[in-house]
C-alpha cells in the first residue's frame, strides 16, 4: 500500500546557503514573511495560505484552495484587511494559482522569486496558517534534487519533496531559502494512514515563475488516472499478477478519458506507445510532454495478467473545464 496525500491549502546575507541564518537574521526574514503573507478565504471562510509576488497586487496560493470554480474569494492581508480577488491564472498540473487583487492604499511587499531551486539538504522556510492560527513560520528542509509527481486533489501533480511540518491551512502558503526568497508554493503533506511523516509535497520553482512571468493558465495533458509502481504494491496483489513490471491503475476517474476509453482500476499498464516504463515520474513525463486532444496509446492487463488490451486514449485538458465554470461564475456574479 502506498502512501497517501492529504491538502494542506529582502536580501539578507549569510555564511552559507546550506547553513540556517542566524537568530538576528532569522527574525528578519519572518518580518518579510509576515508583511508579504496573505490568508485565502473561500466563501468567508479561511481556506488556505498565500504570498504577495510580481508589483505585490498578485497572489500565489495553491489551486486546491480555491476549491470549486463556483466560488467567492477574498485575500485577507497582511494589515487584517479582506479584499475580493480574481483569478488571473492556473496551473492544476503543479497545484498552483495566481490571483489579484485591487490594491487601493495597500503597501505592497512581494516576495521576490529564486534565481534557483536550492539543492538536496538546504534549509528551508514555510510561511501561514496553520489550524487557523495566524501568520506562523516552520523550518524544513529540501529532500530531494529535482522534481517528481504526487496524487493530489484528484489528479497528478509535478512537486517537489521538502521534509517539514506542512499542517492543514498552510496550503498555498510561501516555501523560501535564507534569503526570503520564493522557492515554492506548499500543496500537501504525505501521510501514512492518518499519521504524516513529515515530507511535504511542494509546486516547484519553474512552475512558479511561468505564472507570474506569463499570467496564462497551462494548458495541462491529462489521462484521468493515477499510477503506481508494481514494487509498492500488497504482496498478494504481487504473488497473483503474472506479470512483474508496468505501472498500476489506481484512483481512476469514472468519467475521465481513460475510463471512457475502457482503462480499470488496477489494470495493469505494460507499454505506452509502445515504450515499457516501470517508474511514476518517466510515465507521467511522457504523458505532460503532449498537449491535450492528441492521443496516447495504452498496451494493458488486468490485475492478474490476464485479459491484454491496446487502448487509444485522447488527452484532455486539467484546466479547461475549471477555467470554463469559473468564467461563467465571475459573469453571472457581475450581472447581480
Amino acid at each position: 500500500m502506498l502512501l497517501s496525500v492529504w491538502l494542506t491549502a529582502v536580501m539578507m546575507p549569510v555564511c552559507s546557503s546550506a547553513q540556517p541564518p542566524s537568530a538576528p537574521a532569522t527574525q528578519e526574514l519572518y518580518q518579510t514573511l509576515k508583511a508579504a503573507g496573505v490568508e485565502v478565504l473561500v466563501d468567508g471562510r479561511l481556506a488556505g495560505s498565500g504570498t504577495l509576488v510580481d508589483d505585490g497586487t498578485y497572489v500565489l496560493t495553491a489551486a486546491h484552495v480555491l476549491g470549486k470554480p463556483r466560488r467567492q474569494v477574498e485575500i485577507r492581508l497582511a494589515d487584517s484587511r479582506r479584499v475580493q480577488a480574481h483569478l488571473v491564472a492556473l496551473d492544476r498540473g503543479h497545484d498552483v494559482v495566481l490571483l489579484r487583487y485591487e490594491p487601493a492604499a495597500h503597501q505592497a511587499a512581494p516576495l521576490a522569486l529564486a534565481e534557483k531551486s536550492p539543492p538536496a539538504g538546504e534549509p528551508v522556510f514555510l510561511f501561514g496558517a496553520p489550524m487557523f492560527r495566524h501568520q506562523v513560520m516552520m523550518r524544513g528542509t529540501v529532500a530531494r534534487d529535482s522534481a517528481t509527481f504526487e496524487f493530489c486533489n484528484h489528479h497528478m501533480i509535478r512537486a517537489i519533496h521538502i521534509n517539514g511540518d506542512s499542517p492543514v491551512g498552510t496550503s498555498g502558503g510561501p516555501w523560501v531559502n535564507a534569503q526570503g526568497e520564493l522557492i515554492g508554493i506548499q500543496s500537501s503533506l504525505i501521510n501514512n494512514g492518518r499519521a504524516p511523516i513529515g515530507l511535504a509535497v511542494v509546486a516547484p520553482l519553474a512552475s512558479l515563475r511561468r505564472l507570474v512571468e506569463t499570467k496564462q493558465s497551462a494548458n495541462t495533458a491529462t489521462l484521468g488516472t493515477a499510477v503506481e509502481e508494481m514494487w509498492g504494491q500488497d504482496p498478494a496483489f504481487l504473488r497473483a499478477a503474472k506479470v512483474k513490471t508496468g505501472l498500476v491503475v489506481r484512483q481512476l476517474q469514472g468519467q475521465g478519458p481513460a475510463a471512457k476509453a475502457g482503462l480499470r482500476e488496477w489494470d495493469i499498464i505494460l507499454k505506452t506507445n509502445g515504450q515499457a516504463y516501470d517508474r511514476v515520474d518517466s510515465f507521467m513525463q511522457l504523458v505532460r510532454s503532449q498537449s491535450p486532444g492528441e492521443v496516447v496509446t495504452l498496451e494493458v492487463v488486468d490485475r492478474h495478467g490476464d485479459n491484454p488490451r491496446r487502448l487509444t486514449i485522447r488527452l484532455e485538458s486539467l484546466e479547461q473545464a475549471w477555467l470554463q465554470a469559473a468564467s461563467d461564475f465571475e459573469t453571472k456574479s457581475r450581472r447581480r
